[in-house]
């Protein structure tokens, strides 16, 4: 279960960067053949971008209400992994929708350990060595649900 959920959540995470860029990430491959989207298309398209948006806008709100912790927990990510995670910098927001996701992966990983799957998932789906997911994983839980750090 945790992949059906992890995966996704990171890659847009990832996909949406640094919330200042003019240029939008892209929600969906292009198309090849170069045939009209459907209407179908277009739906799948538009759930991802509001829900991008919600991400977006309450990591916007919950970096506002502590902003220095944000910052700071920003800036270890960011030793953490020695510098971007997925090619983007990391942002206070982007910090704070990573520490949400986690949570939110932590949280529905049944049984003892899910903070470790956790932290192999994120090991795999950002090409990090155990070590930097190992501690991604920590700083995001200790800012964001200390109280599953036991999980």
């Amino acid at each position: 279960m945790r992949s059906l959920l992890l995966v996704p959540a990171l890659l847009l995470l990832a996909a949406c960067g640094d919330s200042g860029d003019d240029t939008p990430a892209p929600t969906s491959a292009p198309n090849p053949t170069g045939a009209a989207t459907t209407t179908e298309d277009a739906g799948t398209d538009g759930a991802q971008d509001d829900f991008g948006r919600m991400m977006e806008e309450g990591a916007r709100e919950q970096v506002q209400e502590r902003p220095g912790d944000a910052a700071q927990l920003a800036s270890d990510m960011e030793d953490a992994v020695g510098g971007t995670l997925a090619g983007s910098t990391l942002t206070p927001e982007l910090a704070q929708q990573f520490a949400n996701v986690t949570c939110l992966s932590v949280d529905v990983e049944e049984g003892p350990g899910a903070v470790d799957a956790v932290k192999a998932t994120t090991a795999g789906d950002f090409g990090l060595e155990d070590s930097q997911a190992s501690e991604l994983v920590d700083l995001a839980v200790a800012y964001r649900c200390p109280e599953l750090a036991s999980k």
